[in-house]
């Protein structure tokens, strides 16, 4: 009789193991296009509610909003309302807002194939269960809410969590391989940027700490490396002195010098 065939199931990789398939790049890329495109689609054509118009006149402008004045979003939001790519400013910046959840979504892609990859043996597998949590997240409601009109900063820091934290996935892949270091050092520029942004971008620093100790403790012996890091975060933290600068020159939007004045 012929032999029976084996039932033994093969076993789960090593969720800490590099993974043996290349990311998906070039899907990654292709679900961001989607949802830009759903997020395009259904743009909000003006300003709206809350925050939304006080941010967007201040990046016109050049001001400085309410504390904690946000000054990379106002840099990047204000080259967004000059682009030639819309019919008003606030109809440029809303695609400001767009783009950073799109881009979220590829990246938010990535990190999800990467940990299918443990369960999963098939790429397709990987790229189908990937592709639809990611447009599942692309298209909660508050996400799609903040993505298709600039109500403020969020989307932007949804940007940076998630480039982070697929960065944080490469390193934590091969802690001791050649750009392992690089990786560490952009991301701690990354984090100190994104705090300009707004405070939430320190939220994913612990889990970047936490990473680091699961995988290589080692790391934070290593002087030269954490005082690199050390530089870059400060670099990082240099769109902060966009607020006195401008201040200086009395933009027509200052609401911390409004609000001084006013107690």
């Amino acid at each position: 009789m012929p032999p029976r065939p084996s039932t033994r199931r093969s076993p789960r990789r090593d969720p800490a193991a590099p993974s043996e398939q290349p990311p998906s790049y070039g899907v990654a890329a292709i679900v961001s296009l989607v949802i830009l495109a759903l997020y395009i689609a259904t743009l909000a054509p003006t300003t709206a509610m809350w925050d939304t118009s006080e941010y967007i006149a201040a990046a016109q402008v050049l001001g400085i909003p309410h504390p904690p004045g946000n000054p990379f979003f106002g840099l990047i939001a204000h080259v967004f309302s000059i682009l030639p790519i819309g019919g008003n400013a606030a109809t440029r910046i809303n695609v400001l807002a767009a783009l950073c959840s799109a881009v979220s979504a590829g990246t938010w892609f990535l990190v999800v194939e990467r940990v299918l990859s443990v369960w999963l043996p098939e790429r397709w597998q990987r790229i189908t269960g990937a592709a639809a949590a990611a447009l599942l997240g692309a298209t909660a409601f508050t996400v799609w809410n903040q993505s298709v009109v600039n109500e403020k900063v969020y989307t932007v820091s949804l940007a940076f969590f998630a480039i982070v934290s697929w960065l944080t996935v490469l390193w934590c892949d091969n802690p001791e391989g050649r750009t392992a270091d690089r990786l560490l050092v952009l991301i701690g520029f990354l984090i100190a940027l994104g705090y300009t942004n707004h405070p939430a971008g320190f939220l994913v620093a612990p889990a970047v700490g936490a990473a680091v100790l699961l995988r290589r403790p080692t790391t934070l012996l290593r002087w030269r490396l954490l005082l690199a890091i050390a530089g870059v975060f400060v670099i990082g933290l240099t769109p902060f002195a966009v607020e006195p600068i401008r201040a200086g020159h009395f933009p027509a939007i200052d609401v911390p010098a409004s609000s001084s004045r006013t107690m």
